[in-house]
């Protein structure tokens, strides 16, 4: 049997800001790096390091997850089965208005942390483990928590593959709490893809349920994938993975006297960096020679970028199963080209595959919308 049935039993996010707990559901893998920065103090006339100062602590949490449809705001305690941020920035089953209220900065939060009423979100993140030494999956044991004390998120990506639809998330944190004996947990049992409550239902988002209606791919790629082969009407691009992600970097604001380490300090005039950098990959087989002629276009000479919409699309059920949805995933209109890379197409017989990337800042959202008439944000404003 797989040890993650008896060790990891779990994993739960608190906001800090609204002093609220949800379950994280779909959980795949759970990675923790803690290290410790290290001060070397010299001592004249000595060949060899007289001591050494620790300073904070340092963590890095590594989750993957798959995704599923909305969350059901009547269930007690909450639980995060859809988008991470569409959990946190639109209240379960809403959706955002416009792409103004979708701004993925003003979400999150532009403050200095400690100071203003706009704070950088901040989490609690608490990792559940079970010993094996006894009866696994049993409702009553005695379980051991660890609490990484507010988290920041540093990046956020999802990357689309044949076989599924993977969430990854990284947080970081200064502090750790661990607590023994915490009694019994009541495990969430997952029914993906199955009524659970009356009609609602919880449906995974799959890659075969992309729309390519409502996708938005650079039209570059035509130039390059171009083969003339249909399949109901679609032309068949080859796209063996699409991956796409915003990086969230942070500046401490120093203060003499006071040492950021401490579970209420570690955090405190903390500022986000601004613009936030997303890319986007697009990975597909090639099934003629790559027509690089695009980078003699007047867009690389002269000097007037192209900028290209990403927009991906997925087909989905709403949470109480009455209408299809549409999951969004966009990464706005001001995406400009950063690479183009061949690899494969070796002696031992795999495939020759192209990979396309693309840049852009700020624009990176999910959201959900009625599949028979999508309103569809669009990302014209600048700010």
């Amino acid at each position: 049997m797989n040890r993650i049935f008896y060790a990891c039993q779990g994993c739960l996010f608190t906001r800090l800001d609204e002093n609220e707990t949800s379950y994280l559901n779909g959980v795949q893998s759970i990675g923790v790096d803690n290290s410790w920065d290290t001060t070397t103090i010299f001592d004249c006339g000595r060949s060899q390091p007289k001591d050494v100062l620790y300073n904070s602590f340092n963590t890095s949490l590594n989750l993957e997850r798959v995704v599923g449809n909305y969350s059901d705001p009547s269930i007690s305690p909450k639980e995060c089965v859809g988008p991470f941020l569409h959990h946190i920035f639109f209240k379960d089953n809403t959706k955002p208005i416009n792409s103004k209220d979708a701004f993925f900065i003003k979400n999150f939060g532009t403050g200095i942390t400690g100071n203003t009423s706009k704070d950088i979100k901040e989490f609690d993140l608490s990792i559940l483990y079970q010993t094996d030494d006894g009866p696994i999956l049993q409702i009553s044991r005695q379980l051991h928590k660890s609490v990484y004390k507010r988290c920041l998120l540093n990046s956020i990506s999802y990357s689309i593959t044949k076989e599924k639809v993977l969430e990854s998330l990284s947080f970081q944190s200064r502090s750790v709490e661990n607590f023994e004996n915490q009694g019994s947990y009541q495990k969430t049992q997952v029914t993906l893809g199955e009524q659970y409550s009356g009609n609602k239902i919880r449906t995974l988002i799959r890659p075969r349920d992309i729309d390519r209606t409502n996708t938005v791919l650079p039209e570059i790629l035509n130039s390059i994938t171009d083969t003339n082969t249909f399949f109901d009407g679609i032309e068949v691009l080859g796209i063996t993975e699409i991956s796409t992600e915003a990086t969230i970097e942070y500046g401490d604001i120093l203060n003499e006297g006071v040492w950021k380490g401490s579970p209420v300090s570690n955090n405190l005039w903390t500022t986000l960096y601004v613009p936030i950098p997303t890319r986007t990959s697009i990975k597909f087989t090639a099934r003629k020679g790559a027509n690089i002629n695009f980078l003699n276009t007047p867009e690389f000479t002269s000097g007037t970028v192209k900028k290209y919409k990403i927009r991906l699309a997925f087909k989905t059920r709403n949470y109480t199963n009455t209408s299809d949805d549409l999951f969004i995933i966009d990464c706005g209109e001001k995406n400009v080209i950063q690479s183009f890379n061949i690899s494969g197409g070796s002696t031992s017989g795999d495939l020759l595959e192209y990979e396309m990337t693309f840049g852009g800042f700020n624009d990176f959202v999910t959201y959900f919308t009625p599949a028979n008439s999508p309103t569809l944000l669009l990302f014209t404003e600048r700010y």
